[in-house]
């Protein structure tokens, strides 16, 4: 726990199911496999953001349920980038369906940055905060603030 009181996952987070090179590795070379195996199954993640319930004391308490809730995207249908990013995860019920969907404002500047020097010319000279003003306070708040900060 944080001097503050909240938990801390200890340990090392990969995402290795593209990489067959760590597969080899740790299969092949090192001969780590079924219950010997290093990797556990992908579980799905949460968001749990600074939107604090209050408790009649005035101190603030964690949040009871997570803001965001992003499935394994492996096990689920695929859909053609950038869809299934932006339609598989839950919201919790605090963020209406038009905060939810003022995200969809991003996709634009989300296809158009290609890594290219031009892409990075453009965004290079834009603040995140002009960038986010594309989308609704409350989804700012609840979701790319906690995120960003």
């Amino acid at each position: 726990r944080t001097d503050k009181g909240r938990e801390v996952e200890v340990g090392l987070h990969g995402f290795w199911r593209s990489y067959r090179n760590i597969d080899d590795l740790v299969a092949n070379k090192l001969g780590l496999t079924g219950e010997a195996s290093p990797f556990t199954p992908y579980a799905q993640s949460s968001l749990f953001t600074k939107q604090e319930k209050k408790t009649p004391s005035s101190s603030s308490s964690p949040p009871s349920a997570p803001t965001v809730v992003a499935p394994v995207l492996g096990d689920l249908p695929r859909l053609p980038a950038p869809l299934g990013t932006a339609l598989w995860p839950t919201f919790s019920s605090d963020l209406s369906l038009a905060d939810r969907a003022s995200a969809g404002l991003l996709v634009g500047p989300w296809l158009d940055f290609d890594g290219g020097d031009k892409a990075w010319a453009r965004y290079d000279g834009m603040s995140a905060s002009t960038l986010f003003s594309l989308v609704s306070r409350a989804l700012y708040s609840a979701f790319l603030e906690p995120m960003l900060l």
